[in-house]
């Protein structure tokens, strides 16, 4: 008997035990690691990374911070930490942004 076309047909694999086993534990691992990922701590930055990240000079990320436009994460003590989340969102609000355009 013939099976239609819009039917999907059952595909069977034949795999040694060896081999369901090693992709078992691969899959165990990227499962893993993806938990880890997400419960990772942020790694902070300080003012002279981020400028480097933005291509200023660390008194102007200060002078960001002062005028409200970029997010510290923390203080330790008196320097300034942010998280690269924050720096991303920072240069995604601020592409439209051209200082050429100004003249």
């Amino acid at each position: 008997m013939d099976t239609p076309a819009n039917i999907p047909q059952r595909v069977v694999y034949e795999i040694s035990a060896d081999d369901l086993q090693a992709t078992i534990e691969a899959a165990v691992v990227r499962g893993m690691e993806a938990v880890e990922a997400k419960h990772r701590l942020p790694t902070y930055l300080d003012r002279d990374k981020v400028a480097e990240i933005l291509d200023v000079v660390p008194q102007t990320v200060s002078r960001f911070v002062k005028e409200g436009k970029l997010k510290v994460a923390f203080y330790a003590g008196t320097m300034a930490r942010f998280t690269m989340a924050d720096i991303e969102a920072f240069i995604a609000e601020n592409q439209k942004y051209d200082p050429s355009k100004d003249n």
